[in-house]
């Protein structure tokens, strides 16, 4: 899951939609997910018709986290680096116009190199 994520400055809410935050910038991220794929963040963007202030771009979710966390822009961040973000300084704000959704796909080799690597495989499965 996907969350926007705020300087505190900004003073967002817990539960927010995409067109109340257009005017902020917008610090864009340039993986797979946010530009290919058919449920992309940039395709909703642009079927939404949501012109946002585009400010920056990142290739990486923490690169961004670290911005807005020096009181610079918004952006939409996945679940794990949330999970790793400092309350102090920032805003994790539910996206009530829509869930952007991920997945991780893995592929088990036959041989496992070490038991870090199968216990990270057996992670994986119990996410399904």
């Amino acid at each position: 899951k996907h969350f926007l994520v705020s300087p505190k400055e900004y003073n967002l809410k817990k539960e927010i939609y995409l067109q109340d935050v257009m005017h902020l910038p917008y610090i864009e991220i340039t993986n797979l997910l946010s530009l290919y794929s058919d449920s992309s963040i940039m395709n909703y963007f642009i079927n939404n018709e949501l012109d946002m202030n585009f400010y920056l771009k990142s290739d990486s979710y923490s690169a961004a986290l670290s911005i807005i966390k020096e009181g610079i822009g918004i952006s939409i961040l996945d679940d794990n680096t949330c999970a790793r973000a400092d309350n102090k300084f920032v805003n994790i704000s539910d996206i009530l116009d829509t869930e952007f959704k991920y997945g991780v796909s893995a592929m088990i080799k036959k041989d496992i190199g070490s038991n870090q690597c199968n216990d990270f495989f057996n992670f994986l499965a119990e996410q399904i």
